[in-house]
């Protein structure tokens, strides 16, 4: 998967197709760690902080709606 696009799947930027083509690879859990090593690496890009909390644990408090703290 081209980090371009999955960039902008995030930044809800692509066409209804792209959509579709990324949420089909998001689903194949063989994908998993190619999707945590983005989000890790965007993270960093972002914050400059190599540290990143847990991923059960962010993703949790995401679906909660609850912010996580972060350490800069």
């Amino acid at each position: 998967m081209e980090t371009e696009l999955l960039k902008r799947y995030f930044e809800n930027r692509v066409s209804e197709d792209e959509r579709k083509i990324v949420a089909d690879w998001l689903a194949i859990p063989e994908n998993e760690e190619a999707v945590l090593a983005y989000i890790e690496s965007a993270y960093f890009l972002e914050t400059g902080s190599e540290q990143v909390q847990p991923f059960d644990l962010m993703f949790s408090k995401a679906q909660k709606g609850k912010p996580t703290e972060t350490k800069v």
